[in-house]
């Protein structure tokens, strides 16, 4: 992943930087080896590196995210401050509501309006989905990877209109059937035909079925809200791959968490 380009940053500025970055990575209660390796491959690339590297240590070694005032400076390096603080809390591809609050709060301490801090909160929510997208699809096989694509598109066309969050799904197809589009044209066209149900769960691990389900439940987030038929599919989805109601709820809370990050529909 790489990272934004922050400009030359004062001492304070950088510590400040490196405080709240320490802080972002364990906004949530725990701390990830994908986020450490994220803060290492950056503050060594930061000036004033040595004091860096220790408000670094010192905001991890906190038991609560510590308290900060607001910086003062330019509205460039602010809006790069951001987005770098927005990468190490996505860096291990989860975000709930701590990292929610956290990175709104962020936002309020640079200055930045909720116009200013949108695009980037946008984009973060779109790195994550892809990136989540391209592992889990390195975990599924063929024949998994056609039933997933055939759900996909049961899930788009639940409520009979397709939004553009929606559309950016339909693009996932081509690449779950690798490239195969007299397949991609079959399974839109026969959707209707393949009940959800057919596929063999025996190849899904717990994890592995987890993670599907999260995938499908953010395909019904539209909007502000979840869309209900498109959510009422990806749950049954979940319970025929063996997940327990309250698992399910976990999941879908935790994708109601991107909300507030989200761009609203057009």
């Amino acid at each position: 992943m790489m990272g934004p380009k922050i400009p030359q940053l004062t001492e304070e500025e950088a510590i400040w930087t490196a405080t709240r970055a320490g802080g972002a990575v364990i906004s949530d209660g725990a701390l990830h080896d994908a986020e450490l390796k994220f803060l290492d491959r950056y503050y060594d690339l930061m000036q004033h590196a040595d004091p860096v590297s220790q408000a670094c240590k010192d905001a991890l070694m906190r038991v609560k995210v510590p308290a900060q005032e607001p910086l003062k400076t330019t509205a460039k390096k602010s809006e790069k401050i951001f987005r770098f603080i927005l990468q190490a809390l996505t860096s291990d591809l989860e975000i709930g509501e701590k990292e929610v609050a956290f990175a709104l709060q962020t936002a309020i301490l640079l200055g930045l309006s909720e116009k200013e801090a949108r695009p980037a909160l946008s984009e973060a929510v779109e790195f994550l989905r892809l990136e989540f997208f391209l592992r889990l699809m390195a975990r599924l096989d063929s024949s998994q990877l056609e039933w997933l694509a055939l759900v996909v598109v049961k899930l788009v066309y639940a409520d009979g209109k397709v939004t553009p969050t929606e559309r950016a799904y339909l693009n996932h197809l081509s690449y779950l059937l690798g490239q195969d589009y007299a397949k991609l044209r079959y399974i839109r066209g026969h959707f209707q035909n393949h009940p959800i149900d057919e596929i063999n769960t025996e190849g899904f691990s717990h994890g592995l079925s987890l993670q599907v389900s999260r995938y499908l439940i953010e395909i019904a987030l539209q909007g502000h809200s979840l869309e209900p038929k498109a959510l009422g599919l990806a749950l049954q989805v979940g319970r025929h791959l063996g997940l327990k109601a309250k698992e399910l709820e976990q999941v879908k809370m935790q994708s109601l968490a991107l909300l507030p990050l989200m761009a609203p529909e057009r």
